[in-house]
Protein backbone atom coordinates (compact mmCIF):
# COMPACT_ATOMS: atom_id res chain seq x y z
CA UNK A 1 0.00 0.00 0.00
CA UNK A 2 2.84 2.31 0.88
CA UNK A 3 4.88 1.65 -2.27
CA UNK A 4 2.10 2.08 -3.90
CA UNK A 5 1.14 5.44 -3.08
CA UNK A 6 5.18 6.29 -3.70
CA UNK A 7 4.61 5.60 -7.05
CA UNK A 8 1.54 7.33 -7.60
CA UNK A 9 3.20 10.60 -6.25
CA UNK A 10 6.36 9.93 -8.37
CA UNK A 11 3.68 9.05 -10.92
CA UNK A 12 2.10 12.78 -10.67
CA UNK A 13 5.43 14.64 -10.06
CA UNK A 14 6.87 13.74 -13.33
CA UNK A 15 3.63 14.07 -15.05
CA UNK A 16 3.20 17.79 -13.47
CA UNK A 17 6.85 18.56 -14.28
CA UNK A 18 6.12 17.58 -17.84
CA UNK A 19 3.12 20.09 -18.09
CA UNK A 20 4.96 23.01 -16.31
CA UNK A 21 8.52 23.62 -17.14
CA UNK A 22 11.03 26.00 -17.59
CA UNK A 23 10.05 28.35 -20.67
CA UNK A 24 11.28 30.79 -23.40
CA UNK A 25 9.01 33.82 -23.97
CA UNK A 26 8.55 35.68 -27.20
CA UNK A 27 6.31 38.67 -27.78
CA UNK A 28 3.49 37.48 -30.21
CA UNK A 29 1.25 41.41 -30.16
CA UNK A 30 0.23 44.54 -28.29
CA UNK A 31 -2.95 46.45 -28.59
CA UNK A 32 -4.24 49.07 -26.88
CA UNK A 33 -7.69 48.30 -25.20
CA UNK A 34 -8.87 51.81 -24.81
CA UNK A 35 -8.34 55.03 -23.46
CA UNK A 36 -5.83 56.46 -25.94
CA UNK A 37 -7.20 59.87 -24.42
CA UNK A 38 -5.16 59.19 -21.65
CA UNK A 39 -2.34 57.04 -22.59
CA UNK A 40 -2.11 56.46 -26.25
CA UNK A 41 -0.13 53.09 -27.02
CA UNK A 42 1.73 52.81 -30.60
CA UNK A 43 3.35 50.15 -30.39
CA UNK A 44 4.13 46.82 -32.91
CA UNK A 45 5.83 43.01 -32.58
CA UNK A 46 8.00 42.66 -34.81
CA UNK A 47 9.76 39.29 -35.55
CA UNK A 48 13.54 39.56 -35.45
CA UNK A 49 14.41 35.81 -36.55
CA UNK A 50 12.78 32.62 -35.99
CA UNK A 51 13.10 32.35 -31.84
CA UNK A 52 12.74 36.13 -30.96
CA UNK A 53 9.94 38.89 -31.23
CA UNK A 54 11.01 42.51 -30.25
CA UNK A 55 8.18 45.03 -29.16
CA UNK A 56 8.82 48.93 -30.61
CA UNK A 57 7.12 51.85 -30.45
CA UNK A 58 5.93 54.35 -28.34
CA UNK A 59 3.73 55.32 -25.15
CA UNK A 60 2.27 58.65 -25.07
CA UNK A 61 1.05 60.08 -21.24
CA UNK A 62 -1.01 63.15 -22.36
CA UNK A 63 -1.60 64.12 -19.01
CA UNK A 64 0.02 63.89 -15.57
CA UNK A 65 -1.32 60.56 -14.06
CA UNK A 66 -1.71 60.28 -9.91
CA UNK A 67 -2.99 57.96 -7.49
CA UNK A 68 -6.77 58.09 -8.47
CA UNK A 69 -5.84 55.71 -11.50
CA UNK A 70 -6.64 52.74 -10.16
CA UNK A 71 -4.29 49.64 -12.19
CA UNK A 72 -4.04 46.26 -12.23
CA UNK A 73 -2.98 43.01 -14.68
CA UNK A 74 -4.75 39.81 -14.96
CA UNK A 75 -2.75 36.83 -17.03
CA UNK A 76 -4.86 34.67 -18.99
CA UNK A 77 -3.54 31.43 -20.35
CA UNK A 78 -4.39 29.09 -23.40
CA UNK A 79 -2.48 26.14 -23.34
CA UNK A 80 -3.18 24.56 -26.99
CA UNK A 81 -2.72 28.33 -28.34
CA UNK A 82 -6.25 28.34 -29.91
CA UNK A 83 -7.22 31.31 -28.44
CA UNK A 84 -9.42 29.54 -25.53
CA UNK A 85 -8.21 31.13 -22.68
CA UNK A 86 -8.54 30.51 -18.77
CA UNK A 87 -8.10 32.68 -16.08
CA UNK A 88 -4.31 32.80 -14.59
CA UNK A 89 -4.28 32.84 -10.68
CA UNK A 90 -1.04 35.35 -11.40
CA UNK A 91 -2.24 38.67 -11.30
CA UNK A 92 -1.31 42.32 -10.08
CA UNK A 93 -4.18 43.54 -7.74
CA UNK A 94 -5.75 46.16 -8.23
CA UNK A 95 -3.60 49.35 -6.61
CA UNK A 96 -3.01 52.83 -6.81
CA UNK A 97 -0.78 53.86 -9.91
CA UNK A 98 1.26 55.71 -7.35
CA UNK A 99 1.63 52.89 -5.06
CA UNK A 100 2.16 50.78 -7.78
CA UNK A 101 5.27 52.70 -8.83
CA UNK A 102 6.34 52.54 -5.03
CA UNK A 103 5.89 49.11 -4.08
CA UNK A 104 5.72 46.73 -7.59
CA UNK A 105 7.32 48.57 -10.16
CA UNK A 106 10.97 47.88 -8.42
CA UNK A 107 10.05 44.23 -9.40
CA UNK A 108 9.90 45.07 -13.06
CA UNK A 109 11.57 48.47 -14.06
CA UNK A 110 15.14 46.58 -14.72
CA UNK A 111 13.90 44.36 -17.72
CA UNK A 112 12.29 48.03 -19.33
CA UNK A 113 14.95 50.52 -18.79
CA UNK A 114 17.21 49.23 -20.89
CA UNK A 115 14.81 49.30 -24.14
CA UNK A 116 13.19 52.27 -23.60
CA UNK A 117 14.26 56.04 -23.34
CA UNK A 118 12.38 57.88 -20.24
CA UNK A 119 10.92 55.36 -18.79
CA UNK A 120 9.19 55.96 -15.57
CA UNK A 121 10.97 55.86 -12.60
CA UNK A 122 10.68 53.71 -9.31
CA UNK A 123 8.92 55.59 -6.81
CA UNK A 124 8.05 58.61 -9.15
CA UNK A 125 4.66 60.03 -8.03
CA UNK A 126 2.46 61.97 -10.80
CA UNK A 127 3.76 60.08 -13.76
CA UNK A 128 4.26 63.18 -15.91
CA UNK A 129 3.47 63.99 -19.51
CA UNK A 130 6.20 62.47 -21.97
CA UNK A 131 6.60 59.96 -25.11
CA UNK A 132 8.08 56.86 -23.59
CA UNK A 133 9.76 55.33 -26.96
CA UNK A 134 10.50 51.64 -26.57
CA UNK A 135 13.19 49.92 -29.33
CA UNK A 136 13.76 46.56 -29.85
CA UNK A 137 12.60 45.40 -26.11
CA UNK A 138 12.71 41.30 -26.36
CA UNK A 139 10.86 39.23 -23.14
CA UNK A 140 12.94 38.71 -20.37
CA UNK A 141 11.87 35.10 -18.96
CA UNK A 142 13.41 36.41 -15.74
CA UNK A 143 10.29 38.84 -15.53
CA UNK A 144 7.74 35.81 -14.92
CA UNK A 145 7.64 32.51 -11.94
CA UNK A 146 10.37 29.96 -12.91
CA UNK A 147 7.81 27.39 -13.69
CA UNK A 148 4.74 28.63 -15.74
CA UNK A 149 2.93 26.62 -18.34
CA UNK A 150 3.61 26.46 -22.20
CA UNK A 151 1.00 27.89 -24.51
CA UNK A 152 -0.35 31.48 -25.73
CA UNK A 153 -0.71 34.05 -22.92
CA UNK A 154 -2.47 37.65 -22.97
CA UNK A 155 -1.51 40.02 -19.94
CA UNK A 156 -4.17 42.54 -19.70
CA UNK A 157 -3.50 45.75 -17.95
CA UNK A 158 -6.19 47.84 -17.29
CA UNK A 159 -6.36 51.86 -15.24
CA UNK A 160 -9.07 53.62 -14.14
CA UNK A 161 -10.45 56.43 -12.56
CA UNK A 162 -13.45 56.78 -10.30
CA UNK A 163 -14.43 60.21 -13.25
CA UNK A 164 -15.06 57.05 -15.60
CA UNK A 165 -11.67 57.50 -17.66
CA UNK A 166 -9.55 54.81 -18.00
CA UNK A 167 -6.38 53.43 -20.41
CA UNK A 168 -5.37 49.55 -21.04
CA UNK A 169 -3.70 47.47 -23.27
CA UNK A 170 -3.20 43.38 -23.72
CA UNK A 171 -0.23 41.79 -24.71
CA UNK A 172 0.19 38.44 -26.13
CA UNK A 173 3.18 36.44 -25.85
CA UNK A 174 4.06 32.64 -26.58
CA UNK A 175 5.55 30.50 -23.54
CA UNK A 176 7.49 27.47 -25.46
CA UNK A 177 9.26 24.40 -23.25
CA UNK A 178 12.54 25.71 -23.04
CA UNK A 179 15.15 24.10 -25.73
CA UNK A 180 12.13 23.95 -27.92
CA UNK A 181 14.20 26.37 -30.59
Amino acid sequence: MRLMRMVETIVVMVLFVGIISPVQVMYEGFSQTNGSEVVEFDMRVRKINRTTAALNGKATIKEDLTNKFICQADALHSPKGNNQYNVYPMKISPTGLCNFTNKVWSDYHPYFERYSEDMMQIDECPVLQRVVLFKDMIVDKKMFPRYIPSGLWRILVQCSEDMGRSFGFEMKMKAYEDGYF
